[in-house]
């Protein structure tokens, strides 16, 4: 009985053996399946990728496409600016240093009108010396006048009394 036991044991593990191994031949058959589809799905996703990177690469050429242009017109502006800039440094150093001259032409204006107005007071006040000296002098004139009409008068006077004076001698005697 020992051996009928042995062999329906070793039947009995011959037949687990064998589920295992048909198992084993499953899984094996589904991991085959698993890595078709992981194998198809790895390369339909690579497919995606490539065709998205393609894309991105052509979007991205394109946009340096355009920043390149942009570039190139932004180059040109700033040129243009640059120009701009000397251009109006140049015209500003000009108008600060013209500026610079008026303003001394003109603080010499003003110290010229300054030292002209000076020399008006001045005049105005030798004048008004002037004009105070010849009143004083129009004032002895007519004080003169009337001094020499007076005399003119009394010398008249005078003349008139010696006249009939003389008249008068010289008609007793005649």
């Amino acid at each position: 009985m020992d051996s009928t036991l042995l062999d329906k044991e070793k039947f009995d593990a011959l037949k687990e053996l064998g589920v295992i191994q048909t198992k084993i031949a499953e899984c094996s058959a589904v991991l085959s399946s698993i890595q078709a589809e992981t194998d198809a799905y790895i390369l339909e996703r690579e497919n995606k990728v490539i065709a998205r990177i393609e894309a991105l690469y052509v979007a991205s050429k394109d946009a340096l496409s355009e920043i390149q242009k942009n570039h190139k017109a932004l180059t040109l502006f700033k040129n243009e600016v640059s120009g701009s800039h000397e251009s109006l440094s140049a015209i500003l150093l000009v108008f600060k240093q013209f500026r610079e001259e008026q303003e001394k032409v003109t603080a010499l204006g003003e110290q010229q009108l300054e030292d002209k107005a000076k020399q008006l007071e001045d005049i105005r006040n030798v004048l008004a010396g002037q004009r105070a000296i010849i009143e004083a002098d129009a004032q002895a004139v007519r004080a003169e006048r009337k001094w020499l009409e007076e005399e003119r008068i009394r010398v008249n006077d005078q003349r008139e009394t010696l006249q009939r004076a003389f008249n008068r001698m010289t008609n007793k005697t005649v």
